[in-house]
Protein backbone atom coordinates (compact mmCIF):
# COMPACT_ATOMS: atom_id res chain seq x y z
CA UNK A 1 0.00 0.00 0.00
CA UNK A 2 3.11 2.09 0.92
CA UNK A 3 4.05 1.93 -2.91
CA UNK A 4 0.72 3.84 -4.06
CA UNK A 5 1.51 6.86 -2.80
CA UNK A 6 5.39 6.84 -3.46
CA UNK A 7 6.49 10.11 -5.45
CA UNK A 8 6.63 8.78 -8.84
CA UNK A 9 3.35 7.46 -8.55
CA UNK A 10 2.03 10.59 -7.15
CA UNK A 11 4.01 12.50 -9.71
CA UNK A 12 2.61 10.37 -12.70
CA UNK A 13 -1.03 10.50 -11.34
CA UNK A 14 -0.70 14.43 -11.61
CA UNK A 15 0.69 14.95 -14.86
CA UNK A 16 -1.56 12.28 -16.24
CA UNK A 17 -4.58 14.32 -14.41
CA UNK A 18 -2.99 17.40 -15.97
CA UNK A 19 -2.88 16.32 -19.55
CA UNK A 20 -5.38 14.00 -20.32
CA UNK A 21 -8.28 14.84 -18.20
CA UNK A 22 -8.25 18.17 -19.63
CA UNK A 23 -8.31 16.88 -23.08
CA UNK A 24 -10.74 14.47 -21.96
CA UNK A 25 -13.42 17.63 -20.76
CA UNK A 26 -12.57 18.99 -23.95
CA UNK A 27 -13.00 16.01 -26.42
CA UNK A 28 -16.76 15.23 -24.21
CA UNK A 29 -17.72 19.32 -23.99
CA UNK A 30 -16.82 19.59 -27.78
CA UNK A 31 -19.06 16.20 -28.95
CA UNK A 32 -22.00 17.37 -26.78
CA UNK A 33 -21.61 21.21 -28.95
CA UNK A 34 -21.44 19.32 -32.01
CA UNK A 35 -24.17 17.27 -30.97
CA UNK A 36 -26.49 20.26 -30.20
CA UNK A 37 -25.55 21.75 -33.57
CA UNK A 38 -26.77 19.02 -35.33
CA UNK A 39 -30.35 18.58 -33.37
CA UNK A 40 -30.70 22.09 -33.76
CA UNK A 41 -29.87 22.08 -37.59
CA UNK A 42 -31.77 19.19 -38.34
CA UNK A 43 -34.11 18.78 -35.76
CA UNK A 44 -35.74 21.87 -35.45
CA UNK A 45 -36.42 22.49 -39.19
CA UNK A 46 -37.97 18.78 -39.20
CA UNK A 47 -40.20 19.13 -36.00
CA UNK A 48 -41.47 22.50 -37.19
CA UNK A 49 -42.49 21.43 -40.75
CA UNK A 50 -44.03 17.84 -39.27
CA UNK A 51 -46.51 20.27 -36.71
CA UNK A 52 -47.36 23.12 -39.44
CA UNK A 53 -47.55 20.25 -42.15
CA UNK A 54 -50.15 18.68 -40.57
CA UNK A 55 -53.81 18.35 -41.70
CA UNK A 56 -54.77 20.40 -38.74
CA UNK A 57 -51.31 22.52 -39.24
CA UNK A 58 -51.15 25.99 -40.66
CA UNK A 59 -49.96 24.99 -43.58
CA UNK A 60 -51.36 21.39 -44.71
CA UNK A 61 -48.72 19.53 -46.90
CA UNK A 62 -49.42 16.83 -49.21
CA UNK A 63 -49.47 13.13 -47.59
CA UNK A 64 -46.69 11.81 -49.64
CA UNK A 65 -44.21 14.55 -48.24
CA UNK A 66 -45.52 14.42 -44.53
CA UNK A 67 -44.93 10.39 -45.37
CA UNK A 68 -41.48 10.95 -46.64
CA UNK A 69 -40.94 13.66 -43.52
CA UNK A 70 -42.20 11.09 -41.42
CA UNK A 71 -39.39 8.24 -42.12
CA UNK A 72 -36.76 10.42 -42.41
CA UNK A 73 -37.90 11.67 -38.45
CA UNK A 74 -38.27 7.69 -37.70
CA UNK A 75 -35.00 6.85 -39.16
CA UNK A 76 -32.80 9.70 -37.31
CA UNK A 77 -34.74 8.80 -34.31
CA UNK A 78 -33.17 4.90 -33.93
CA UNK A 79 -29.64 6.31 -34.82
CA UNK A 80 -28.58 6.37 -30.83
CA UNK A 81 -30.13 3.05 -30.57
CA UNK A 82 -28.16 1.76 -33.21
CA UNK A 83 -24.90 3.26 -31.60
CA UNK A 84 -25.41 2.00 -28.34
CA UNK A 85 -25.73 -1.75 -29.98
CA UNK A 86 -22.47 -1.50 -31.52
CA UNK A 87 -20.98 -0.48 -28.29
CA UNK A 88 -22.17 -3.15 -26.18
CA UNK A 89 -20.60 -5.85 -28.88
CA UNK A 90 -17.17 -5.79 -27.09
CA UNK A 91 -18.51 -6.25 -23.82
CA UNK A 92 -21.34 -8.95 -24.70
CA UNK A 93 -17.94 -10.70 -25.95
CA UNK A 94 -16.27 -10.33 -23.35
CA UNK A 95 -18.84 -11.56 -20.90
CA UNK A 96 -20.82 -13.65 -23.21
CA UNK A 97 -18.33 -15.26 -25.32
CA UNK A 98 -19.85 -14.31 -28.23
CA UNK A 99 -21.24 -11.09 -30.05
CA UNK A 100 -23.58 -12.43 -32.52
CA UNK A 101 -26.58 -14.97 -31.78
CA UNK A 102 -29.02 -15.63 -29.17
CA UNK A 103 -26.89 -16.43 -26.49
CA UNK A 104 -25.51 -12.68 -26.90
CA UNK A 105 -29.07 -11.45 -27.48
CA UNK A 106 -30.36 -12.86 -24.25
CA UNK A 107 -29.46 -13.81 -20.93
CA UNK A 108 -30.25 -17.07 -19.11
Amino acid sequence: MGNLFSPEKVQATLDMLKNEFLLGIWETLYATVLATLFAIIIGLPLGVLIVVGDKDGILPLPKWLMSVINFIINVLRSVPFVILVIMVIPFTKFILGTSVGTVASITR
